[in-house]
Order: C-alpha cells, then sequence, then structure tokens
C-alpha cells in the first residue's frame, strides 16, 4: 500500500524516552538504553507506527561508583501506516 505523508493524518509533537539508570551497581530502568525502546514508548501513546521529522537526543549523567543515569529521547510527528 502506498502512504502519501503529506496527507496522512499526523500526530504533533510526540515525545518518547529510554531511561536507565545504576546506583551503586544497581541497574534500574533500561541497562541500554535506545532509539528502538524510545519510539516504541512514543507509540504508547498514540495510534501510530512511523516517525517523521523526528530529533534524537542522549544524556548522560554520572557520579563515579555512586550513580549513573544514561537516557535516549526521540520527539517528532507520528503517521500510522498500518490498518
Amino acid at each position: 500500500d502506498h502512504i502519501d505523508l503529506s496527507t496522512a493524518k499526523k500526530v504533533r509533537n510526540v515525545e518518547g524516552s529510554s531511561v536507565g539508570h545504576i546506583v551503586i551497581f544497581f541497574p534500574a530502568g533500561e541497562l541500554n538504553p535506545n532509539v528502538e525502546s524510545a519510539m516504541n514508548d512514543a507509540f504508547k501513546n498514540v495510534d501510530g507506527d512511523l516517525f517523521t521529522n523526528a530529533r534524537v537526543h542522549s544524556t548522560f549523567f554520572w557520579i563515579p561508583y555512586i550513580y549513573r543515569r544514561n537516557a535516549m529521547y526521540i520527539e517528532g510527528d507520528v503517521v500510522k501506516t498500518r490498518k
């Protein structure tokens, strides 16, 4: 099937994240945050399966031997291509 993205119904400014924490060697959340997990997080909130105009960024914060936070974020417009 052909989807015309210029006329397809879009949900704008959808955000998703994938976050992992390690507190004194004990992991919490995702061990290795990634874009796919961030996209799936965003798709849970809207009825869609394709990002357009997507922006991806990551953050990292670390206090040696005490705490680490690693995160991936995605934001953009979502379109539903599947029926």
